[in-house]
């Protein structure tokens, strides 16, 4: 029969009403009681899915994120389990990891010179990446891995979506871009972790270490970051929450110019930690830090005294120009009146002559 899950909502195929069982996707145990009602027949044909989204109703319960189906541990008898033993250990599948000193068979080297994709389950130690990469680690699908004691550097070190677990222990992240970035339901637990961000950047503007998005989670516990270099310019994010993503710091310490950022419904917790930064977004889903104002701008219009130019001396207002005297006008030349001895007439030229003549 087929029963939904109280706790997510997940189908649970029940094979003996009245019992105790546990939902393979949330691993929350409930009591199934002999006539209960909501069940259904379970069709011949069918499989639990291999993710389960849970529906609103259930985000009280669970994180808003699909669920991965572990499939219930099936009991061996003793005898099975010691004619399993030899020929595991004679066809070369369990002597192959006790001869190479591998404490698990998920297991793997990687020599860092490549991204490394996840979609299994794996568990990574002692890794120094010989020299950067755009991307160091990419978790997808059902990934399950676990990196330790290793130096990774890349523009973006981590990157997780789907339904990925990726654990990091006591290591450190190089970054020129950004650290970690879960997206898509993920999940990204660090331990101990040192992160180093924007080194060797010109601007901090556009750098972010931790960031998760669509209902992912990264949970950091004894965390250091820090950001640029030799005295960068610009501003970068320490942390950013944004659809409905969660990030958690415990005992972390940050260092640089940072803020951080939430936004549609992200949300943010520091516990046992000394944080002040300005906040981008909706400082109400901020937990823990102290929210500082953003510097203001300069001022265009005000200047200092030491650098304000001094204001022009007052010139004395001169006396206006005189005018001009006006040319006095010459004295008119005075008349002669010329005496007319010899008594000509006027118009006799030859009186005129004769008398000039004398």
């Amino acid at each position: 029969m087929l029963y939904e899950c109280t706790h997510c909502g997940a189908p649970l195929d029940v094979r003996a009403p009245g019992s105790v069982v546990q939902c393979n996707y949330c691993s929350r145990s409930q009591r199934i009681a002999s006539g209960q009602t909501g069940m259904m027949p379970t069709p011949a044909s069918w499989r639990p899915p291999p993710f389960w989204t849970p529906p609103p109703q259930y985000y009280a319960y669970v994180p808003p994120q699909p669920l991965v189906y572990h499939a219930p541990a099936k009991a061996a008898g003793c005898a099975v389990g010691l004619v399993l033993i030899p020929v595991l250990l004679f066809t070369g599948g369990l002597a192959a990891y006790l001869l190479a000193g591998k404490t698990s068979p998920f297991e793997q080297s990687w020599d860092g010179k490549t991204t490394l994709t996840c979609n299994g389950q794996m568990k990574i130690s002692g890794v120094r990446m010989p020299s950067k990469l755009p991307k160091a680690v990419l978790a997808t699908e059902v990934c399950q891995l676990e990196i330790s004691d290793s130096e990774l550097i890349a523009d973006t070190v981590i990157e997780a979506g789907g339904a990925a677990k990726v654990t990091i222990k006591n290591s450190t992240l190089i970054a020129t871009d950004t650290a970690v970035v879960a997206d898509l339901g993920s999940r990204v637990d660090l331990q101990g972790v040192t992160i180093r961000v924007g080194e060797g950047r010109p601007s901090l503007d556009g750098t972010t270490g931790l960031r998760a998005d669509a209902g992912a989670v990264i949970d950091a516990h004894d965390l250091t970051m820090s950001f640029g270099g030799s005295g960068p310019v610009g501003t970068a994010v320490a942390v950013d929450a944004r659809v409905a993503g969660k990030v958690s710091l415990t005992n972390a310490t940050i260092r640089g110019p940072y803020k951080v950022r939430v936004d549609m419904l992200g949300q943010i917790d520091v516990t046992s930690s000394k944080l002040r930064a300005e906040v981008e977004g909706d400082a109400s889903h901020v937990r823990g830090i102290e929210v500082v104002s953003p510097p203001a701008p300069p001022s265009t219009a005000a200047s200092s005294p030491s650098t304000a130019p001094p204001p022009p001396a007052k010139q004395p207002r001169s006396a206006p120009a005189p005018k001009p005297s006006p040319t006095p006008k010459p004295a008119p030349a005075p008349t002669v009146k010329k005496i007319n001895p010899c008594g000509c007439k006027s118009g006799d030229l030859n009186c005129s002559l004769r008398c000039n003549q004398r």
